[in-house]
């Protein structure tokens, strides 16, 4: 997976929405916890190549399927999807997932599902480093109120041009009937990826 110029065979996902390139044994709930997060990019403490799906404490009750699922498709495309709640009372249940395809490196893909919205705050985007170390990042909701809605599909490049951090394109929305609990973007409804 490549992430800016961060690129790894091997990835790490928290349950707080966070997924970074490399096996990053120092990543920790307690390194991105309710009490460091959601931050405004860019973030001082990251690691390099982070995609910041839905940042903001969560946690698996083990009730209503809640987990985080992961699938590799031929080894080209990989999607992981978030099955969690928050700490409210009572909690809300959060779904959302990322999309990644080898073929096209530096893009990826963030879907979101019933109930986000209406939710706290969340950082959404992502960041890493260029050729010359100096952080990049770009965001979509820099910890602010989130402003994503079931359907809402974004789409990240971090191929940037040397003089620009990446971009993001909000995509159409996708059918949510087509996306139950535990299944993934690729090839399902003939939905964008």
């Amino acid at each position: 997976m490549s992430l800016y110029t961060q690129s790894d065979t091997e990835i790490t996902v928290t349950t707080n929405g966070l997924l970074t390139i490399g096996s990053n044994t120092s990543v920790s709930e307690s390194s991105f916890d309710n009490a460091y997060g959601p931050q405004q990019f860019p973030i001082l403490a990251a690691f390099p190549g982070t995609a910041y799906v839905f940042w903001q404490y969560m946690q698996c009750s083990g009730t209503n399927e809640q987990g985080i699922y992961y699938q590799i498709d031929n080894g080209e495309s990989l999607s992981v999807e978030w099955l969690l709640e928050d700490d409210s009372t009572p909690p809300v249940v959060y779904q959302y997932l990322i999309n990644y395809n080898a073929s096209t490196p530096g893009l990826i893909n963030f879907y979101y599902f019933s109930p986000i919205g209406g939710g706290g705050a969340a950082t959404i985007g992502v960041q890493g480093m260029d050729v010359n170390d100096n952080t990049q990042s770009v965001a979509y909701d820099n910890g602010g109120d989130s402003v994503v809605h079931p359907g809402l599909q974004l789409n990240f490049d971090t191929n940037p041009a040397d003089t620009q951090e990446g971009t993001y394109h909000i995509d159409s929305t996708f059918d949510l009937s087509c996306f139950p609990p535990g299944t993934f973007p690729a090839g399902i409804c003939g939905g964008n990826n």
